[in-house]
């Protein structure tokens, strides 16, 4: 706050909205150009880092750009826009700035309404599970099935979780995501014969701290063996989550537990983490590799994966055949 005051004394008007969030209030009608060098002059201020007491702390910033328009009513109004910048800049890595669009807005207000839609068919009763089974090459017998996620939606019909993807960050995605373990739990255990179950998770879930709580429970409700589940971890794991997602993978290869990594996730994760994690499988994608068919990177890719699994005598499972 001081650095800010100083640094735009009798030019802008500093507030502090709360925790490590501020406003800068500019006045007149600066234009982009103008908007950028003050973004990037606050960028600066924290290139140096701060002497707290004894101790020196090294920060960064993220700051979301609005204008002021003819239609706002009030103060929340410009500063919904700039909120929403600010989220924007905060996906970029370093020091970072962004400026509001109408692109963002519909952006938001379309997520507002999948999340309104995805709560609205929770509630309803509208997802169910289908059972893909998993045939093994040696045995020629099956040995288990995938539990894939599908929405009866009343306009669209039948589609899966790939179509519809629930928003990051959202109640709904955790409730959807606990619902749909806890049922695919409680259908393999009341199968005839012992199959294995494998389940993908949202990423949301994956990266929650109660994860590893909420498997134990629901294997435990279910009465179902931990070693007849394998979580896949699918694609979408950032290296921002590896700390916490490693965490519960070890967690539930603790449990006894399955885990397998999915080719997105086998070619994202270094190797030591691969390696830290201890996973009893790779899952090839063969119609991802098909989309791409021809690309010399993706029969490259193919190839990494399954050299990936001999190496670490992981078994591999391929899907989409």
């Amino acid at each position: 706050g001081a650095r800010l005051r100083r640094a735009f004394a009798g030019e802008a008007t500093i507030y502090r909205l709360g925790g490590d969030e501020f406003v800068l209030a500019a006045a007149h009608a600066p234009s982009q150009a103008d908007a950028e060098m003050l973004a990037t002059r606050v960028e600066k201020l924290f290139e140096a880092p701060f002497d707290l007491g004894e101790t020196r702390i090294a920060s960064g910033c993220s700051i979301g750009i609005a204008f002021i328009e003819r239609s706002d009513k009030s103060t929340s109004d410009v500063l919904k826009r700039a909120d929403l910048a600010l989220y924007e800049a905060k996906a970029i890595s370093g020091n970072s700035h962004a400026f509001h669009s109408e692109t963002l807005s519909h952006a938001v207000r379309q997520r507002a309404e999948a999340e309104r839609d995805l709560t609205r068919g929770f509630e309803a009763d509208e997802f169910f599970l289908a059972f893909l089974p998993i045939l093994g090459i040696e045995s020629g017998s099956i040995g288990g099935f995938q539990a894939l996620l599908r929405w009866r939606h009343p306009h669209l019909g039948v589609i899966g979780a790939e179509t519809f993807e629930p928003p990051e960050q959202s109640a709904i995605t955790l409730a959807l995501g606990a619902w749909a373990l806890q049922s695919a739990c409680r259908q393999a255990a009341g199968w005839n014969l012992p199959k294995g179950l494998t389940i993908a998770p949202f990423v949301s879930q994956l990266r929650d701290r109660d994860f590893v709580t909420q498997v134990e429970r629901c294997l435990s409700d279910a009465g179902l063996s931990p070693e007849r589940l394998t979580i896949e971890v699918a694609e979408g794991v950032s290296t921002d989550d590896l700390v916490i997602v490693t965490d519960n993978l070890r967690g539930l290869r603790a449990l006894g537990v399955r885990v397998a990594l999915g080719g997105g996730s086998a070619s994202s994760l270094p190797l030591n983490q691969i390696s830290d994690v201890q996973p009893d499988q790779v899952t090839v994608d063969l119609a991802a590799v098909r989309a791409a068919h021809g690309s010399e990177r993706s029969v490259a890719l193919l190839a990494c994966l399954i050299k990936t699994g001999q190496v670490l005598r992981l078994s591999i499972a391929v899907s989409g055949v």
